[in-house]
This record gives C-alpha cells, structure tokens and sequence, in this order.
C-alpha cells in the first residue's frame, strides 16, 4: 500500500476533503513505511527484501525532496509542487528523511514560524478551508 498510494491526491492529515493533492504529510509517511520496512528486513537478514524496501525509500526521498520543496519561499511545502505552509511538514525530521540541521529544513522552520506563529501558538496551515483562513493555533503543533 505504501509504494501504491505514496503519490496519490488525497485529503491529507488534516482531512481537507475538499483539496485533493499529494501532500507531503502522506508521501512522508508511505517513505517512512518503507525505509522502515528496509530496516526489518536487514535486521532479519533478508537481503531482498532489504533492497526492495529500501530501492523504494530512496526513490520515494529524492521525489518527495525535490517536489515538496518550493523555491521561492525557500521550505518545504504541504504538497508536491505547492506554495502553501503546513505544520506537518515539521515531522520530516522527526521521522528521519532529513536532518533537522540541514539547511532546506532550517529555513522551513524559519517559514513556518513567520507565516503560522502567533507568539507561542501554531496553526495548522495557511491555506484557507471550508471555514475560510485559519485563525486559530493547534496547540498539539506548538
């Protein structure tokens, strides 16, 4: 299931049902099923399944990298080829894709702190939903 829906449009972690994308909250987590599948699988000494799952985490890295990444704002954005911040991006270093000290994530954090903070407080994301632009924090993202 990973590898089948890790580029599919979907609802995303916040269930925006009415925003059909690749989210990278969605791609970030069928990589991490993935790589953690790779990692099973070398513990096991199980060399083919350990370079199936892992052949398909570092494909799956380097799109979700490149496609999340959005230039102009300097960050990784909530979806493949978007522009719009997301807290959930913040789980990228969390779940190991990227070091928390590289550059592209740095500047993400510094993003989302200027676009979704209000003093302590995060929102979830910037782009407006079914009730208009989000106004409120989500304490679990601060």
């Amino acid at each position: 299931q990973a590898i089948r829906l890790f580029d599919q449009p979907d609802a995303g972690m916040w269930e925006l049902r009415t925003r059909a994308r690749i989210h990278t909250s969605s791609a970030l987590m069928s990589w991490a099923a993935c790589d953690r599948l790779g990692k099973i699988a070398q513990a096991l000494q199980l060399p083919d399944r350990a370079e199936y799952w892992l052949g398909h985490a570092a494909s799956m890295r380097e799109r979700l990298l490149r496609e999340s990444w959005n230039e102009q704002r300097q960050a990784f954005a909530e979806s493949f080829g978007g522009r719009d911040m997301d807290a959930s991006v913040l789980l990228m270093a969390e779940v190991g894709i990227i070091d928390p000290k590289d550059p592209r994530f740095v500047s993400t954090v510094d993003e989302l702190e200027r676009v979704l903070c209000d003093g302590p407080y995060m929102r979830r994301y910037e782009a407006p939903d079914d009730f208009g632009r989000p106004e409120t924090a989500f304490n679990i993202c601060a």
